[in-house]
């Protein structure tokens, strides 16, 4: 099991438990949440839903603070060779 893995555990369980979830981990959930939909839409040719995730996932990958790298970067890249 990873370290993000077990994060979400605890996570979880405290949620279950009724204790309060951070601001910081709500976004961070919610952007792990948005990168798997966007995927997800993408895979069911779902196009303009995948813009519409990828969008937010940008989105709250500015608000975090975290600066994680964008993991539709070669999708873009694949594309604008095309």
């Amino acid at each position: 099991m990873t370290e993000q893995q077990s994060e979400y555990i605890t996570e979880a369980l405290a949620l279950l438990r009724g204790e309060p979830e951070t601001v910081e981990a709500s976004v961070l959930r919610e952007l792990d949440i948005a990168e798997v939909k966007a995927w997800d839409a993408l895979s069911r040719y779902k196009f303009q839903m995948f813009g519409y995730w990828a969008a937010i996932w940008v989105h709250l990958n500015r608000i975090s603070g975290q600066k994680r790298p964008n993991p539709f970067a070669d999708l873009v890249k694949a594309a604008r060779v095309k």
